[in-house]
């Protein structure tokens, strides 16, 4: 299904542009996790600098890495203004490290979450416990510490959003909060 201007569009819409969007998604995941990963997106953060600079600061080889900033900000992630590279809104949003409403748990625990979905046809051939390996307690942890941290940021958005949608409701009522995680929708639900 792919989300479209509010509306929900199935593949068999046979909209050209729908099917683009789902076999290209990766793409643009893959761009908004090499700008994180390599370090882009805190160095521009920390102060707007040029792109020579960025480069500089961050390692990348300067023939890649110009051609890089140049989709940063041809698809939104950056700015350029008097030649220096800034955060876009949706960067100091969601990408930037420490914001209200960041998603980088979301965005490491997407990592996880790639590497099982590649093996999903193997699972649908030899069943769900082809794809199970065993983990030591100290990655079963750090799994468990990231499925927390990105399941929190994301409720921290989502909470918001689905109370717009739904409340206030009239009156006196009871919230039951049975397995949403660590709390948060039920404190921003509150508040």
């Amino acid at each position: 299904i792919h989300a479209r201007r509010g509306v929900v569009m199935l593949p068999g819409d046979a909209d050209y542009g729908a099917f683009c969007a789902m076999v290209t998604a990766y793409r643009r995941m893959s761009v908004v996790m090499a700008a994180v990963d390599s370090g882009i997106i805190d160095a521009v953060a920390q102060a707007p600098c040029s792109p020579g600079r960025l480069l500089e600061l961050t390692g990348i080889r300067l023939a890649e890495g110009g051609r890089f900033l140049r989709l940063l900000v041809d698809s939104g992630i950056l700015l350029q203004s008097d030649g220096l590279l800034h955060l876009s809104p949706f960067s100091a949003a969601y990408l930037a490290l420490g914001g209200e409403k960041s998603q980088r748990g979301v965005l490491e625990f997407e990592k996880l979450l790639q590497e099982r979905w590649q093996g999903l046809g193997n699972i649908l051939l030899h069943g769900q416990g082809s794809g199970v390996e065993e983990q030591s307690p100290e990655e079963y942890r750090r799994r468990l510490e990231l499925f927390q941290k990105a399941m929190h940021e994301a409720a921290l958005i989502r909470s918001r959003e689905l109370w717009d949608v739904i409340g206030p409701l009239p009156g006196e009522g009871v919230i039951i909060d049975a397995g949403a995680g660590d709390g948060t929708y039920l404190r921003n639900f509150l508040d």
